[in-house]
């Protein structure tokens, strides 16, 4: 997920389309590399007892954030960078400042690593 923050912010800050579009097919392949673990380890941790509930509470709040936080923030933070930077500009950087919460979000996951073995379900 580092890897995937970085391929992003590099991907909209770049001058070059054809750089651009290659980091943004890196950035694509591994988001969609890191999806099936993700999920797996939700089943695993869940039980099957569990498993439909926590599935549809996760893609609940990841489509919320994703698809409801994600435009509203970058549209936000665009028209606030547009008076510094011009509408072009400050979209890209605004693109790139939303892409940075990949990052953060990453380390927590690094985190929640350690506690994976004590909390899965036999």
């Amino acid at each position: 997920m580092l890897a995937i923050g970085g391929f992003y912010q590099c991907a909209f800050l770049v001058a070059a389309p054809w750089v651009m579009i290659a980091l943004l097919f890196c950035g694509g392949v591994a988001t969609g590399a890191a999806y099936p673990p993700m999920y797996a380890l939700l089943h695993a941790v869940c039980g099957s007892a569990r498993r439909v509930s926590a599935i549809a509470v996760a893609l609940f709040v990841a489509n919320l954030v994703g698809f409801g936080l994600g435009p509203l923030s970058v549209g936000v933070l665009s028209d606030l960078l547009a008076h510094s930077f011009g509408s072009a500009a400050g979209l890209r950087y605004a693109l790139a400042t939303v892409s940075a919460a990949l990052i953060p979000a990453a380390l927590l996951l690094l985190r929640a690593a350690v506690h994976v073995r004590a909390d899965l379900e036999h």
